[in-house]
């Protein structure tokens, strides 16, 4: 895939345009924030300095996620150079996209011409919503994946010698190491560069099973299995019969969710839709390999997935999170659409040529009109941590799947040394004995984590006799902040909750532990703050923990607070862009009253 006899101007110019448009995305206010699970990479990367090289595969968001590991080692690179802040872990999730288009310009400009380079470089510069969403979301998996088998798929085409045909195997067994969406690219490339040179595809094809060496040390020496990725589509809802579930693939509602430039149904995914059937015809028609592959890749991914457990999300906003399954469909648009333009134009069709462009450019336009609306500018990326540090210990840490048993950190480092220790309360939490709080520096850390075990392990109702029963040494504070943070693990809304004691105290707990587990960023959605005064300052108070940690201590207070609450939403703020890594409930906040009144204790 050499660019040496390619012109420099245009390929600097694609470049440039994919860049500025992937900056506009990251200006978005959804687009650009870092979401729960990309948050738990984050931090991954964060520690590998403190954990060493185990720390690597030991508290990934996913047993077996190689996305995850790679992005991991990236960030953690740049991060040393640059820091740890949202633009600095963003920045690492160009190269996948980047070198997906780059690598099919180098395919598409010399057979086709500048004009299907230039529309190429435009769809992918300004993707479907769904793309567009996912492009720099960092889950590592759907998107990552299919752009390194894009990648492998041009080298696969165009391998010549035998370093060409190892730089193919690598790549593609990097895409297979990634996640399995791949095969939606692979298999079709792989059938497609096997007629042309049966020899040199087997061979890539041998050395694409590397991943078979890390997968193997990984069940030996961490317990894992490489199947436990196909896990993840337990999530998804499940049992749809075939027939429906293929009527729906194809309704105008879902091909606008995939394929569509708005977050709304605009009927572009339809026209896009139309377009890459003429697209396809002409690809057909002149035997385009890529075009052949990327056709390839539709089918194929249809076919693993009508049959499979995973199912597509509602037809509504935001794309990236409902349909993340469906992104090799949207990746292989603007190649197949390309190739297949290129295609007719070259048969003296130009009528079928300039129908493609015209059914798939609506998708670019829609979505640069939403970027340049929603733009609110990149100063806050750089100040602003990536980490997401409370889901990182609920998800890493607690999580019933979690496999490590202790947090090891290898050198000194503070936020190691506080996990590590919330992480040895979560162990303690769960053996169901008595237990004696440590006097160490990482007490707090500890006795959260003891309220963590017993949040996932208890019901609402018996979570105080529970803790009583685990701390009954412990002072009514420190079984309180044990409290709060089995409140925010347990998982239903806190407020309203029998706990068996008065609500005098406990409503302030509550309140704190609601709004400490969600932001209106994420997918989940905050409920109002309490009425009642003190209730409402606890509230307040959780909330600027969990803004200021995503957004910074400028962050701004959600609207209806009385002034007192405010004070105590900036002072959680402020709290959190200093300490994000370990924010808990404090319970010397004068604003809920007197002790809680615990028994047994």
């Amino acid at each position: 895939m050499s660019t040496s006899s390619l012109p420099r101007g245009e390929l600097l110019a694609v470049v440039a345009l994919h860049l500025a448009c992937l900056g506009l995305t990251l200006a978005d206010p959804l687009l650009g924030t870092v979401d729960p699970e990309e948050g738990v990479n984050a931090a991954q990367a964060v520690l590998l300095d403190a954990t060493g090289p185990r720390g690597l595969f030991r508290y990934q968001y996913a047993a077996v996620c190689g996305g995850c590991t790679l992005t991991a080692v990236t960030a953690n690179l740049l991060g040393h150079a640059l820091g740890e802040g949202v633009g600095v872990w963003k920045l690492g999730l160009v190269p996948f996209t980047l070198a997906a288009l780059v690598a099919q310009w180098t395919w598409v400009r010399p057979r086709h011409g500048a004009l299907a380079g230039a529309l190429l470089a435009v769809l992918w510069a300004l993707p479907s919503a769904l793309a567009s969403g996912l492009a720099l979301r960092g889950w590592a998996n759907h998107l990552e994946a299919t752009c390194v088998a894009l990648v492998a798929a041009v080298l696969l085409l165009g391998m010549r010698s035998p370093r060409g045909v190892m730089l193919a195997g690598v790549v593609a067994g990097l895409a297979l190491w990634i996640g399995w969406t791949s095969l939606a690219v692979l298999l079709p490339a792989l059938a497609v560069g096997g007629r042309a040179a049966p020899r040199r595809t087997a061979a890539a094809m041998g050395v694409a099973l590397w991943p078979v060496l890390p997968w193997t040390v990984l069940r030996l020496v961490e317990g894992r299995d490489a199947s436990d990725v196909l896990e993840r589509v337990a999530w998804s809802r499940q049992g749809l019969p075939l027939l429906p579930k293929a009527l729906d693939l194809f309704t105008v509602g879902r091909l606008d969710a995939i394929l569509g430039g708005s977050e709304a149904a605009s009927g572009t995914g339809a026209a896009a839709a139309v377009g890459i059937a003429v697209a396809a015809a002409g690809v057909v028609a002149t035997r385009d390999r890529l075009g052949l592959v990327l056709l390839g890749t539709i089918g194929t991914w249809i076919v693993l997935y009508l049959p499979g457990p995973a199912e597509l999300g509602p037809t509504v906003a935001p794309a990236w999170f409902h349909q993340r399954y469906a992104v090799p469909l949207a990746l292989a648009v603007p190649g197949l659409a390309a190739t297949g333009a290129a295609a007719w134009w070259s048969r003296g069709r130009r009528a079928l040529a300039v129908a493609v462009a015209l059914a798939v450019l609506p998708t670019p336009v829609v979505q640069l009109r939403a970027r340049l609306a929603q733009a609110e500018g990149l100063e806050g990326l750089a100040r602003t941590e990536a980490a997401s540090w409370t889901w990182f210990r609920h998800r890493s840490l607690v999580h019933p799947a979690a496999t490590s048993s202790a947090l090891r950190c290898a050198v000194d480092d503070r936020r190691c040394l506080e996990l590590e220790g919330y992480r040895a309360g979560v162990e303690a939490g769960g053996r169901g004995v008595p237990l004696q709080v440590p006097l160490s520096a990482a007490r707090r850390a500890w006795l959260a984590g003891v309220g963590a075990a017993v949040g996932v392990r208890t019901s609402p109702d018996a979570l105080v006799a529970t803790l009583v029963a685990r701390l009954p040494e412990a002072g009514s504070t420190d079984r309180e902040l044990a409290l709060a943070e089995a409140l925010v693990v347990a998982g239903p809304d806190p407020v309203g909750l029998d706990l068996g004691v008065p609500l005098a105290r406990t409503a302030c707990v509550a309140a704190w532990a609601r709004a400490h587990r969600t932001t209106p960023r994420f997918s989940l959605r905050r409920s109002p703050p309490p009425s009642a005064a003190d209730a409402q300052r606890a509230w307040a108070y959780g909330a600027g923990q969990a803004d200021g940690a995503r957004h910074g201590a400028g962050v701004a207070p959600p609207e209806g607070l009385s002034a007192e609450a405010v004070e105590d939403f900036r002072s959680g703020a402020a709290e959190a862009e200093v300490r994000s890594w370990m924010l808990l409930w404090d319970p010397a906040r004068s604003a809920c009253g007197p002790a809680m009144p615990w028994g047994g204790g």
